[in-house]
């Protein structure tokens, strides 16, 4: 039918007229105009030139639903309304089933909407939406995320056939490390990574560089998305750079990392660009206002930045991951909107768990499947794991020398209800659902338990939100709130260790003392950011000095963005850092 636009931005001079992804009228329309474009593009004296195109769409481009950055919760116009009875529909089956899933006994395929936004803002127990209570908030939920993964599929087969499938394809997408806490973590409509992941006609993905945690020194670059997942599916991942440098015009020092003096922006950037390496991404630099690099200084770091990575393009970059930060999507359509608590969970500790001491890879649950062994597995919100991924989990705990650790009631959705006792199945440890929205502190008990030696303080951390608490008795506490309840238990589940943690981690050594039990390599000492793969070691610090650099197997060293030879055949070796640095070193096994 007829696409309904509707307006966004609020200002009625900034507003503009949007379609629905929903409008059938609308798609066709538009992959007119993207065929015509191409056809131009590539009748072109240029047109041999262009590889790819990188689709955009949404709000600042990025494939999040229209007007979710600006509170706005659409989309309520027929065409989405028409689209999300059709989904309806085929989930269901019969009305008999939709009636019972959303316990109403009048609505059918023809009456059903989308949830009023005071309906989606609720909250039954806790930070969670109970299915028997909330089923058609949570039914539009996913169907949000999935209706936007279809429209980047829907556009990228277009691409695929009018350049005969010669051109490369890629979006914004998947942004679940950034967009946790507010409202957009649900309405934006990035919870349905692993269709876009699967889709044959997408080759690569891409974000900003994380808006979180940019200062230098105590900062943690991270994508927003799922990187090593992305990388599983055979995609590329390209970093969208938009630090903001000395040079930039708007925006207060620290603001989206903006920096005071080169030298700074200058670190920023090394670290950036370490971290990209180590990984095996690909980085553009993205001058968003004009101006941002307009320094011969820096033009002339890029340059070396730019030569290097084309000389890493030859080298051995097989991952080098023992401990995997397993994220669940899905699960988000189970919480509040917003959820404050699951931005502590998915964003907030990752500086605590980059300093371990070893990497760690970024997977979405639906791959457990088809990633190799890891020695510890970190879910951080595997609250409604389906059947299959289940199985796979229990199976997955009780291996040797293996630890699990789990936050964020894991299990809680069972079979599509909400079911206390269901964690205790997924975990091994007996849990207890907090029902109202309470805050704690946890403190680790140093030294008194071989898990927790280096810890070195008990003084509690930042307060959090708690959602279930251990109330097994088998287990072995390893830290408690100020009012003496267990926060923080380990248990021997099979022949492996399971952890349950009810808040976020805010010291590295716990998980550092638990991943050493389990064989993991720690390159540094606790503290400092580590990126790795067989040939690019980065090491990223906060406090300058000497730090040991150990490696896994003999090889031949070279810091990169110095050129400094450090030695050959090594399998340890000492570098002085300067404060807030960071080092980016090529290691050469024996015969290469």
């Amino acid at each position: 039918g007829k696409p309904v636009p509707f307006y966004h931005a609020g200002n009625r001079k900034l507003a503009k007229r949007v379609p629905s992804w929903a409008s059938q009228k609308w798609r066709e329309d538009t992959a007119e105009a993207l065929r015509r474009f191409i056809k131009h593009v590539e009748s072109s004296s240029y047109g041999g030139r262009v590889i790819g195109y990188h689709l955009a769409s949404g709000t600042t481009e990025e494939w999040m639903q229209w007007g979710s950055n600006e509170g706005q919760w659409a989309d309520y116009s027929p065409a989405n309304t028409r689209a999300f009875r059709r989904r309806l529909k085929k989930r269901y089956l019969t009305v008999e089933r939709l009636r019972a899933a959303w316990r109403d006994p009048e609505v059918t395929f023809e009456t059903a909407r989308v949830p009023l936004k005071r309906e989606r803002a609720a909250w039954e127990i806790g930070f969670f939406r109970d299915p028997a209570r909330a089923r058609n908030c949570i039914d539009y939920v996913l169907y949000n995320s999935d209706l936007v993964a279809e429209t980047i599929g829907y556009f990228a087969r277009v691409v695929k056939e009018a350049t005969e499938r010669r051109a490369i394809v890629g979006v914004f997408y998947g942004y679940v490390l950034q967009l946790a806490g507010e409202q957009r973590e649900q309405n934006a409509g990035h919870l349905a990574i692993r269709k876009v992941l699967s889709c044959p006609d997408i080759d690569f993905l891409s974000s900003p560089t994380s808006y979180v945690f940019r200062g230098l020194g105590t900062g943690y670059s991270h994508f927003m998305s799922l990187l090593d997942s992305v990388k599983l599916h055979g995609k590329l991942w390209f970093d969208e750079n938009d630090f903001r440098t000395w040079l930039t015009r708007v925006g207060r020092i620290g603001q989206w990392g903006k920096t005071a003096t080169f030298a700074e922006s200058l670190l920023c950037q090394e670290r950036e660009f370490g971290n990209v390496l180590a990984q095996g991404c690909g980085m553009w630099w993205f001058d968003m206002g004009g101006g941002w690099f307009d320094d011969p200084r820096m033009l002339r770091a890029i340059a070396k930045m730019g030569r290097i990575g084309r000389r890493a393009v030859e080298w051995d970059r097989s991952p080098e991951l023992e401990i995997a930060f397993v994220v669940d999507d899905k699960s988000s359509a189970y919480l509040s909107i917003p959820c404050r608590a699951s931005w502590a969970y998915l964003v907030g500790q990752l500086p605590v768990l980059g300093r371990t001491g070893a990497p760690f890879g970024f997977y979405h649950l639906a791959d457990l499947d088809r990633l190799p062994p890891f020695k510890v597995y970190v879910f951080p919100n595997c609250i409604a794991p389906n059947a299959e991924e289940r199985r796979i989990i229990r199976r997955l705990i009780r291996r040797p020398r293996t630890v699990s650790l789990f936050q964020f009631a894991p299990g809680l959705i069972e079979e599509g209800e909400l079911r206390e006792s269901a964690m205790e199945r997924l975990t091994g440890i007996k849990l207890k659902l907090v029902r109202e929205r309470r805050r704690t502190r946890t403190a680790l008990a140093p030294n008194v338990d071989p898990w927790t030696v280096g810890i070195k303080k008990a003084a509690p951390g930042g307060e959090y939100f708690i959602t279930a608490r251990p109330v097994d008795p088998e287990v072995r506490v390893l830290g408690r709130s100020p009012a003496g309840e267990p926060t923080v238990v380990l248990k021997k589940v099979g022949e492996g260790r399971v952890v349950y943690s009810a808040g976020p981690l805010e010291d590295p050594v716990l998980l550092r003392n638990l991943a050493l039990w389990a064989g993991v390599h720690m390159y540094v000492g606790a503290g400092d950011v580590v990126w790795a793969d067989k040939s690019v070691l980065t090491v990223s610090v906060n406090r300058g000095g000497e730090r040991t650099i150990s490696l896994k197997r003999p090889s031949s060293v070279t810091e990169l963005l110095s050129g400094k030879e450090v030695g050959a055949h090594l399998t340890s070796f000492k570098w002085k850092f300067e404060p807030r640095s960071t080092a980016v070193f090529r290691l050469r096994s024996n015969g290469e």
